[in-house]
Parts: C-alpha cells; structure tokens; sequence
C-alpha cells in the first residue's frame, strides 16, 4: 500500500526568549524526525493545539468515520486498569496546572537537548542538572537518539495512537546488522516517585512497544546509511527527575508482551 503524505504545519522560527513558556508548549524540533523519518510518519497530521489525525488508508480523510473510533494508548488502557493504581487523592486545579507545566518544561528541554537545539541556560536548576548527569552518565557515547516525542499508530485492526518520548539505539560494534533496528524506549517522569502509577506505565510502554514491532514491520526505512524494515525494542525504562530527589533515578519496566497481545486482540474484536 502506498502512502499519501500529509502536510503538517511547522513552527520553524526560533522563539525568543528561550525561558517563555508559552514557547515550550508549542516548539517542536524536528532534527530528528527529518533525519530517522519513518514511513509512517507521512500518515500523522498534527496540528499546533497538539491534537493529529491519522490517514489510516491512501483513501481515507482524517475526518473519516473510521478515525473516530481511534484511541490513545493512555485513554484505551484506563478504563481497564484496576482502581488500585488511581492516584490516593485529586490535586487541585492549581496544582493539575503546575504538574502539566512541570512536565511540559522536562519533556521540552530534554527533546531540545537531544535534537542538538542549543539550550543551556544559567544558572541549570536542579532538574536541568539531573538531566544533563543523566545524558553524561547513560547516553553519551553509549545510546544514539532515534526519535523524541514520535507520535505512533497501530494497523487497522487496532486504531490506536500514542506519543513515545524517546527512543534510542544502542551504539555498540558488536550488535548485529540486520533489517531491525533494536531500540530502547525511554520515558521522562517529572516525578519523585511512580509507585501508584507504575503497572499502568508497564501497561503503557509495553502497549507502545507492541505497536512499533507490529506496526512498523516490514516498512523499508533508512537509518544511517542503512535500510531497515523491523523494529525491536530491547528495553523499557521510566527516568525520574525532580527537585525532590538527590539525583535522577531509573526504573526498569518489566516485559509483559503476552498479555498486552491479548488485550489488543480484545480491542480488534471490539472493533469488528
């Protein structure tokens, strides 16, 4: 099947002052979806207020009736998660808008600092330290950045959306070359701790690998010089930054595959 490009809107100005938030909600560096694009990429319209529709098909429009039944990892996995992993009490509206804005910030200064966007203001809060130990002590010279905030879509069969923060390669002579590209799949917490929220981000990340090695198989795209048609994700990891803790902390996700292939042969029947 051959796929119809879409004409996505950029901001490609750069934003003066750097430290405006208004900037970081809508800023979007691109150097790294212009240089590792997938051919999916042409099928996901996103639009600046944040929102994006998928062409599921050459002949589909995004305001197609079949896209209305699409979901987002998050939203399809909710109403399936037991209460027990619900937050212990509802922040206020205030305290929803700083965690959103806190987030925003971590998700956006990361994504510039990894699509080489220069970005170090003085002095660096605590967080912007914990990153930059983070980049020094596990990236540098070890993973190579693939993709940051890479909006990815299911087959057909599923109709499912979702944003991965990060993706990288492992730098390493001895992996194998081959037509998958093995990745490892990050994600940025601006949080002290994950503890009543982690089985739905095991939910989560595993729901997102599934689609990237189901997907994004036998798509020919080009990764450094080299053409690949498979993607495998070796690992899943949650990295935690706050001014609470003393340094960024790392938590593995465990693999529970078998059960998410389940839950998403539910949501193709729920379709039929």
């Amino acid at each position: 099947m051959s796929i119809v490009e879409q004409d996505v809107l950029y901001v490609e100005r750069v934003p003066e002052p750097l430290e405006c938030p208004e900037f970081l909600e809508w800023f979007r560096p691109l150097y790294l979806s212009a240089v590792n694009e997938h051919p999916w990429d042409r099928t996901i319209h996103q639009r600046v207020d944040g929102t994006f529709y998928v062409r599921w098909s050459e002949f589909s429009e995004p305001s197609d009736p079949l896209s209305e039944r699409t979901v987002s990892v998050s939203t399809l996995l909710t109403p399936e998660g037991p209460t027990a992993y619900r937050p212990l009490y509802t922040p206020s509206v205030r305290e929803q808008d700083r965690r959103r804005e806190d987030g925003i910030r971590l998700h956006r200064w990361i994504e510039c600092v990894l699509n080489g966007f220069p970005m170090d203001p003085e002095p660096l809060d605590l967080v912007q330290q914990q990153v930059q130990a983070y980049y020094r002590e596990n990236l540098h010279q070890k993973l190579r950045p693939w993709r940051t905030e890479m909006i990815i879509r299911s087959t057909t069969d599923h109709l499912v959306v979702g944003v991965v923060d990060a993706l990288f390669v492992e730098e390493h002579p001895s992996m194998p070359t081959s037509e998958t590209l093995f990745l490892h799949l990050k994600d940025w917490k601006c949080s002290p701790d994950v503890t009543t929220c982690y089985e739905e981000y095991v939910l989560q990340l595993n729901t997102y690998q599934f689609i990237l090695e189901s997907a994004y198989t036998g798509i020919p795209f080009q990764y450094s010089g080299q053409t690949y048609h498979h993607l495998r994700v070796l690992s899943r990891q949650l990295v935690l930054f706050h001014p609470d803790l003393p340094s960024y902390r790392l938590v593995e996700v465990r693999d529970i595959q078998p059960e998410i292939r389940m839950r998403m042969h539910l949501r193709k029947k729920s379709l039929n």
